[in-house]
């Protein structure tokens, strides 16, 4: 018999499912993980209100005793409702939802539900166990009272005619009233007699801040005039053009003051100025100012051949638009036309012209950047070595110098061998890259030298045997020597011709400094005291060590140096080098492990031998 097939059925009541299975399957997944068992619930739409729990008997008992306490818990459940004004709502839950928490807690956990925000209902539903909904009950009533009992009610009058500026556009207006101070506000409807009478509700200081809010608005709209004056309709677009941004300008240095130009086909010359009284006469003002100047304005033909106007025009038209802003007049490149709809000279002559448009001295000087930004061609040396150099790795840094200053810069190919590159762009910006490559030039030149005085090179004859010497354990010492003296140290290869030469390669004075350096110690290591000992060759291994760090220890532990020959050479001699105290110390140690090895080898091939004639026999 499974022990795991144990199963058993019950009924819950169906409206109770749901709170059983819970938020995303939180409480059954919960009572399945903790019991180890299977359970199943009906679909929701099916009649059926039976659960079935499969598992071991006493884990299914366990759970189904868990799922008829979260029944037994609903059937306790007492569900009120009671009315609040939807107007107190928001201050009754609190900040974050504060206050309704902590009525929450401190009536034993009760749900609180209040409508959804802008439904406007005054229903506030409360469930939970009995005493604790009634107490929870009698807490926001009490909170609705004071609440009703702190608000107050103030009137302020106002001219209907201004209502719509007061609202706004949607309720822009009034809702930042509303949100800055907190306070209620009406506006009579149609219904109301007395049509001049704003309602204001809230807390005191809230009613306080928002009479003195409309206060303020309705006195700016009291003190709001309207002035009409003409302006010829050729000149509107002027005004409207570029997103009204001339509009703009005048209404932030006149007060707000706005202006209102006719429908653009209406060839209407009427345009309507509104805003503050104080205002509007110097609005007025400036707008004839830009009225006379535009009157004033001239056209000037500059010609540039077309070939130059995509270069003078810039990215995106950027290079003219400055100069637009900067001299504050308009600039009209010719249309690209097909050279089969422009007959004779002059059409053709036609493409080149460009027309400026602006006060006469604006646009003279316009007509003169225009001119500046066409581009010019110019010749410059550049030595042809250090061409590589100024177009950097894969053209990174001649692609920068062009972007930088704007310039198309030509390199003469390779095999030209040519000292001349090509420059292209504006006069300005043609002195700038010039500029800018004679400080690369002169670098380079720096560098140049400074590698060729660093190229100077000599060489030293040093015996083989002081090579590892002046190496130094993983290359401490040479490391340390061409650091010190800026240079590089080459060795000769193994078994080469001249193994005896060292070549120094840098400044000729760190060259030599470094020289006088290798020699030294190559002086003190032949002032050291010397001798050649005979080892068996067949135990030099096993005083070597594997990768030599047996023989650096004894080294390290008796302060000398020992040389063992090349495993080709096939002798027995062995150099010990240092103070002769220490050569002797190292010289009786090296002969003990050799009579130590050999006494081993020895006991070995004897085992080995008899091993062998135990087998014979």
């Amino acid at each position: 018999m499974n022990l795991n097939n144990f199963s058993i059925e019950f009924p819950i009541h169906k409206q109770n499912h749901k709170f059983i299975i819970g938020k995303g399957g939180a409480n059954i997944k919960k009572i399945r993980h903790e019991t180890n068992t299977k359970i199943d619930l009906p679909a929701e739409k099916r009649e059926s209100d039976v659960i079935v729990i499969r598992g071991r008997k006493e884990d299914v008992l366990a759970a189904k005793e868990t799922i008829l306490a979260i029944q037994e818990e609903l059937n306790n459940v007492f569900i009120q409702e009671i009315t609040i004004p939807a107007k107190f709502h928001s201050s009754i839950i609190g900040t974050k939802g504060r206050l309704i928490d902590s009525v929450t807690e401190e009536c034993g956990g009760v749900f609180i539900k209040f409508p959804p925000g802008g439904m406007g209902g005054d229903k506030v539903s409360i469930c939970g166990r009995k005493e604790d909904v009634l107490k929870a009950k009698k807490r926001l009533l009490e909170i609705s009272n004071e609440l009703q009992l702190a608000e107050i009610t103030a009137e302020i009058k106002a001219n209907p005619e201004q209502y719509k500026f007061l609202i706004g556009r949607n309720g822009v207006n009034i809702k930042k009233v509303c949100k800055k101070t907190g306070a209620r506000i009406s506006f009579p409807n149609e219904n109301d007699n007395d049509k001049n009478i704003i309602t204001i509700t809230g807390k005191k200081e809230e009613v306080k801040a928002a009479k003195a809010e409309l206060s303020r608005l309705i006195e700016q709209l009291q003190n709001t005039a309207e002035l009409i004056m003409e302006i010829d309709p050729e000149h509107h677009r002027y005004f409207v053009a570029r997103g009204a941004e001339v509009l703009k300008q005048i209404s932030n240095d006149y007060g707000g003051v706005t202006a209102s130009f006719p429908q653009k086909d209406s060839n209407s010359s009427k345009v309507v100025l509104k805003g503050d009284k104080d205002f509007l006469e110097g609005a007025k003002k400036r707008l004839k100012e830009i009225v006379e100047n535009l009157e004033a304005m001239v056209a000037v033909e500059c010609i540039i051949p077309q070939e130059h106007h995509r270069t003078v025009l810039g990215t995106k038209g950027s290079k003219v638009q400055n100069i637009q802003r900067q001299y504050n007049v308009t600039i009209k490149f010719p249309d690209r036309e097909r050279a089969e709809d422009l007959e004779g000279e002059d059409e053709t002559n036609r493409r080149d012209i460009i027309i400026i448009k602006g006060l006469q001295e604006n646009c003279e000087t316009a007509a003169k950047a225009l001119k500046d930004s066409v581009p010019i061609i110019v010749e410059m040396e550049v030595p042809y070595d250090l061409h590589r150099f100024i177009i950097g790795q894969k053209g990174k840094d001649i692609r920068c110098l062009m972007e930088t200053c704007d310039v198309n810069i030509t390199i003469p190919p390779q095999d030209a061998q040519s000292n001349i590159i090509t420059l292209k762009g504006s006069p300005e910006n043609i002195i700038e890259v010039k500029k800018l490559l004679k400080e690369r030039i002169e670098q380079l030149e720096l560098e140049k030298h400074d590698k060729l005085l660093r190229s100077f090179q000599l060489t030293v004859e040093v015996d083989p045997q002081y090579h590892s010497k002046i190496i130094g354990r993983k290359g401490a010492v040479i490391s340390k020597i061409r650091k010190d003296h800026n240079v590089q140290i080459s060795f000769p290869e193994q078994d080469s011709a001249s193994d005896t030469v060292i070549t120094i390669t840098g400044n000729e004075k760190d060259a030599e400094a470094a020289k006088k350096t290798i020699l030294k110690l190559v002086q003190e290591q032949e002032d050291m005291y010397k001798e050649e000992i005979s080892i068996d060759r067949r135990v030099h291994s096993r005083i070597i060590g594997k990768e030599g760090l047996s023989v650096l220890k004894i080294m390290d532990k008796f302060n000398v140096d020992i040389r063992f020959p090349r495993s080709s050479d096939r002798v027995d001699s062995v150099v010990i080098q240092g103070a002769e105290d220490y050569v002797l110390y190292a010289k009786n140690h090296l002969f003990d492990l050799e009579e130590e090895y050999l006494s081993r080898k020895k006991k070995f091939e004897r085992r080995k031998e008899r091993r062998k004639e135990g087998n014979f026999k």
